[in-house]
């Protein structure tokens, strides 16, 4: 009787365990939607010396005519090819217009229209996981980890109260 007990108490922590650990996941990349900010992966090295390649950047959306020298903004590309990290060399307020460059010297100028907001919180190596999950695989990956930690402590509490 202690061996069935004991099982069921694994097979439940186990299933906790798992659960907690698809909470740990999410948290991140869901909770900072509810303060109003989007959420990114650097996928490129040209963000600069300040962001690594696979970070994750949390943007609060915000006026360009707010931004500073020094801020760190994302923007849509003119040139179609998403969206881009830089930081403001220059506020250009009559123009409506940033001088943003990457960090490296290389530099263009975006209007305020481009702009989506400045950057709030950079966590090294997490885009890496947001990229991950973002597909249908990962998706799946995380839906079936919930479903099998949920199988797991229905299926604990069935063992212990076996007699």
């Amino acid at each position: 009787m202690k061996k069935k007990s004991r099982a069921g108490a694994v097979l439940q922590t186990t299933g906790l365990i798992l659960l907690l650990f698809v909470l740990v996941l999410c948290v991140p990349l869901t909770v900072p939607r509810a303060f109003g900010w989007q959420i990114y992966a650097a996928i490129d090295f040209n963000y600069g010396p300040e962001v690594s390649e696979g970070s994750l950047i949390y943007v609060e959306q915000y006026v360009g005519e707010d931004l500073a020298v020094g801020d760190m903004v994302t923007y849509y590309s003119a040139s179609g090819g998403g969206v881009a990290l830089r930081l403001v060399g220059e506020n250009l307020y009559e123009e409506e217009q940033l001088y943003v460059t990457d960090g490296y010297g290389n530099g263009e100028t975006v209007t305020y229209a481009q702009v989506m907001g400045h950057v709030v919180i950079i966590i090294p190596w997490l885009g890496l996981l947001l990229s991950a999950v973002a597909t249908r695989a990962g998706a799946a990956s995380v839906g079936g980890t919930f479903l099998l930690g949920l199988v797991l402590i229905v299926l604990g509490e069935r063992r212990k109260q076996r007699k």
